[in-house]
């Protein structure tokens, strides 16, 4: 209620006496003057009080930006020198006539869900290079064509590696790895152009898989296990093709096992026999289903009648000895020397050619994939003393091409030379 509302009555009351009205004026005038200097007093602590509140709220209610972390920039030259160096190595090993473009580089991966898929699509990039392939000749499968190619018996492998290698993919490809393409071209006889894919590893900088390169050997390497059975003849030969990333991609595998024994018949004769009951060789692996395509892996055996077998040498149409001879007491009879078995010589290409004192047995083409060899004889033993008989043989893991007979490279050779007592 204003002042002049105090003064001015409400109508249908009395007005004020002019002394009434006088102190009520008086008391109004000091009223005002006591509010006004508590105004001025409190007017300055709520200005500050007021600031500092807004100082307060505005410190504590203000949003920082959070900074953009700057994102690592691709070492792109370095990537790219890495894949190019692999490459020129890879060509300056297999000596294949191919051209390729630089390599491009297409992401990063940065989740597993991501990973899934390319594992799709690196799949239908996979390129398998034609064996034959040489210096003028390159030739490459999808594995949709080799459906085509695959003998009908391999198929389930084709069917197993295009079910098992995704999982091997993704257990070496990582988020933060690096996507790569690279154009592959051939221009001599057969021109053409592919598109490969690199997979680069994130930290190293270096390439782990790619659709081509990653399924051609390289490299080889021979195992061989020793047995030391006194009357076992044992040849036991694994070799394992490597690729350029160190993993074994195929291997093959011969294996020969059988006694080479001697026994008396009576008291001045003895009778030996040398049973190879398993000679067998195989392919196999991630890819041995690819290779059995156009060639097949068999044994032989016998040493060159002159010179020396090396692998990588074809012995198409080469005559191979592998020999029995005795030492000291005793004798072949010729005659009673026999080749009782021989699973694998359709074609009789194996024959003894056997004097008293050597027995050679001749292979003219005596190849197995699955078989066995039984050699049988007696000694006649006319003088005294000691005597030893021994048999000394090369077996030789061979690869025998499906489409040139010509074609009979060596892979891998077992020498081997056994004696048995034949008296003391």
């Amino acid at each position: 209620m204003s002042v002049a509302d105090l003064i001015k009555a409400p109508k249908g009351k009395s007005e004020l006496t002019r002394a009434q009205a006088k102190a009520v004026i008086i008391i109004a005038l000091i009223v005002g003057v006591v509010f006004g200097v508590a105004a001025g007093w409190l007017s300055k602590p709520v200005e500050r009080i007021t600031e500092r509140i807004t100082e307060i709220v505005t410190v504590t209610t203000t949003i920082r930006p959070t900074p953009t972390p700057t994102p690592t920039p691709i070492p792109e030259h370095e990537i790219i020198e890495n894949i190019e160096y692999d490459i020129k190595g890879f060509l300056e090993k297999t000596r294949l006539p191919l051209n390729f473009t630089t390599p491009n580089i297409d992401k990063i991966l940065i989740s597993f869900r991501e990973i899934d898929e390319g594992v799709t699509q690196w799949m239908d990039q996979i390129l398998l290079l034609d064996p034959r392939s040489n210096a003028t000749f390159v030739k490459f499968y999808t594995l949709e064509e080799l459906k085509e190619l695959v003998p009908e018996e391999r198929l389930h492998e084709l069917y197993e590696f295009s079910e098992i290698f995704p999982s091997f993919l993704e257990k070496i490809v990582r988020p933060g790895d690096i996507v790569c393409n690279v154009s592959w071209s051939y221009l001599l006889e057969r021109p053409f152009e592919r598109l490969g894919t690199f997979i680069v590893d994130g930290e190293t900088r270096k390439p782990i898989f790619d659709t081509m390169m990653f399924f051609v050997p390289v490299t080889s390497e021979i195992e061989r296990i020793t047995n030391s059975s006194t009357t076992l003849t044992n040849a036991n030969i694994t070799v394992d093709h490597q690729n350029s990333y160190g993993y074994v991609i195929y291997h093959e595998q011969m294996e020969v096992i059988g006694p080479f024994e001697i026994r008396p018949l009576d008291s001045n004769k003895s009778k030996f026999t040398l049973n190879l009951y398993d000679i067998r060789a195989e392919r196999g692996n991630l890819i041995g289903f690819f290779y059995d395509a156009f060639s097949d892996v068999m044994v032989t055996m016998g040493f060159l009648e002159e010179g020396e077998i090396r692998e990588g040498n074809n012995i198409a149409g080469k005559r191979l000895y592998s020999y029995l001879f005795i030492e000291g007491c005793g004798r072949f009879l010729p005659d009673e020397v026999l080749v009782k078995k021989a699973i694998g010589d359709d074609e009789g290409k194996i024959s003894i050619d056997a004097n008293e004192s050597v027995v050679k047995i001749v292979n003219t083409g005596f190849y197995v994939k699955r078989g066995v060899f039984n050699l049988e004889g007696v000694i006649l033993r006319d003088t005294a003393g000691p005597g030893t008989l021994s048999f000394k043989a090369a077996f030789i893991l061979i690869d025998v091409s499906k489409q040139d007979p010509s074609s009979i490279l060596v892979i891998a050779i077992e020498e081997k030379e056994e004696s048995r007592k034949i008296c003391d």
